[in-house]
């Protein structure tokens, strides 16, 4: 009897020692929806870097607006020509991790 008992202690603890409690749902949530955003800033960021890198872009239309969100980032503002327009959407193919460019500019005068 004290041999179950024993048994069924050191069962016990064993069992209650290597289950690890997992996080609420929501916090598990919010922790993917954290990195999401993250991964997107940093595309952002990307993004913007290579369009003010690139000195075949007039001064400009350097300055579009960038959102990026899953891969997919969105251009907007006002381009100086078409020729800086269809570079744009080129140059930000070009970035690791765009899978997909909506380019909303609009060209100055148009």
């Amino acid at each position: 009897m004290k041999k179950n008992l024993l048994f069924a202690a050191v069962l016990c603890a064993m069992c209650c020692a290597c289950q690890q409690p997992s996080p609420p749902q929501s916090e598990q949530k919010n922790q993917v929806f954290a990195e999401a955003n993250i991964d997107d800033w940093q595309l952002t960021a990307n993004v913007k870097t290579a369009i003010l890198s690139d000195s075949r872009l007039a001064p400009s239309s350097r300055l579009v607006s960038v959102n990026s969100h899953d891969g997919v980032v969105t251009l907007t503002g006002i381009v100086a020509n078409t020729d800086d327009k269809t570079q744009l959407t080129e140059i930000v193919k070009k970035v690791q991790g765009v899978k997909n460019v909506i380019n909303q500019t609009t060209v100055a005068g148009q």
